[in-house]
């Protein structure tokens, strides 16, 4: 078996700081990536959960998954980092993502 390794799961920080100086993927935000996380964003704020946790869970939850590298500059991104995974991301919000069209409705989503 061999696992895959998942690199960059912000999107280049795009999901754990799109209304900051974040870039996705290295360049400026396409116009549809700005209002799709932004609906994203604001699902999540209804359930009181970041999107930065979510995006970091999201990718955990497949098989072929090994291990998420989400990187950080400093001490205390590797900490919160940290407070992502561990931060239970309420099933509702899977479903909302997923009924919204924002995840595919087949995709593999972490157990509650």
């Amino acid at each position: 078996n061999i696992g895959v390794v998942i690199a960059a799961p912000y999107a280049s920080g795009w999901l754990a700081n799109s209304e900051g100086t974040a870039t996705y993927m290295y360049n400026q935000a396409p116009p549809d990536i700005v209002e799709r996380t932004r609906h994203m964003t604001s699902i999540c704020d209804a359930y009181d959960i970041s999107l930065a946790a979510v995006a970091l869970q999201f990718p955990l939850a497949h098989p072929a998954v090994a291990a998420v590298i989400p990187g950080a500059k400093s001490p205390q991104e590797a900490e919160q980092n940290r407070q992502y995974l561990m931060t239970p991301v309420p099933t509702n919000v899977w479903r909302v993502l997923k009924d919204e069209g924002l995840l595919d409705p087949n995709a593999p989503t972490p157990d509650p």
